[in-house]
C-alpha cells in the first residue's frame, strides 16, 4: 500500500483476496487511493472466509472516503463476497458517487443484499451523475421493488 501511496507511474491498481481482508489492510489500501495522483483504476475484491464478512465497516468508510477525494480515479471496482454491506457503507459510496466528477466507472459486487436506502440512493446518485459512463451493482439477493424501479427510473433521466 505504501507503494501505491508514492507512485507517480502506477495507473491501475488490482488487488483479490480469497479470504477476508482485515481493516489494517484496507485501511492502508484506502489511504493510499487518497494520497494517489496518478492511479486511474482501482479494483479490490475479497472473498468470505470462516462465516466472517471479507471487510469491516472501518475499510468501506474508508474506501468511501478516498473515492470522494480522487481528482486522477477513472474507475472504482469494489468486490465484497460475503459481505453484508451495511447502509452506513452503502450510503457512503453514494456519497463519493454524487461528488466525484473524474469517475466513468462505479461497480459494485456484494454477496449479500444491498439495502432499499442504498439501493434508492444509488438511484438518485446516477441522475445527476454527468460523468459516468458505466455502472454495475450485484447484490444477492439482488434488488427488486422499489430500488429496481428507481434504478429503471433513472436509466431514464440520464441521458
Amino acid at each position: 500500500a505504501e507503494a501505491l501511496k508514492t507512485s507517480v507511474a502506477l495507473q491501475s491498481f488490482s488487488l483479490s483476496f480469497e479470504d477476508s481482508m482485515g481493516d489494517q489492510t484496507g485501511l492502508a489500501l484506502a489511504e493510499a487511493l487518497k494520497a494517489s495522483i496518478s492511479l486511474r483504476s482501482f479494483t479490490l475484491n475479497c472473498g468470505y472466509s470462516h462465516g466472517e464478512g471479507c471487510m469491516g465497516d472501518q475499510t468501506g468508510l474508508a474506501l468511501a472516503e478516498a473515492l470522494n477525494t480522487s481528482v486522477s480515479l477513472r474507475s472504482f471496482t469494489l468486490g465484497c463476497e460475503g459481505t453484508d454491506m451495511g447502509d452506513q457503507v452503502g450510503l457512503a459510496l453514494v456519497e463519493a458517487l454524487k461528488t466525484n466528477v473524474s469517475l466513468q466507472s462505479f461497480s459494485l459486487s456484494c454477496g449479500e443484499s444491498v439495502g432499499d436506502p442504498v439501493g434508492l440512493a444509488l438511484a438518485e446518485a446516477l441522475k445527476t451523475n454527468v460523468s459516468l459512463q458505466s455502472f454495475s451493482l450485484y447484490s444477492k439477493p439482488f434488488v427488486f421493488d422499489p430500488v429496481g424501479l428507481a434504478l429503471a427510473e433513472a436509466l431514464k433521466t440520464n441521458v
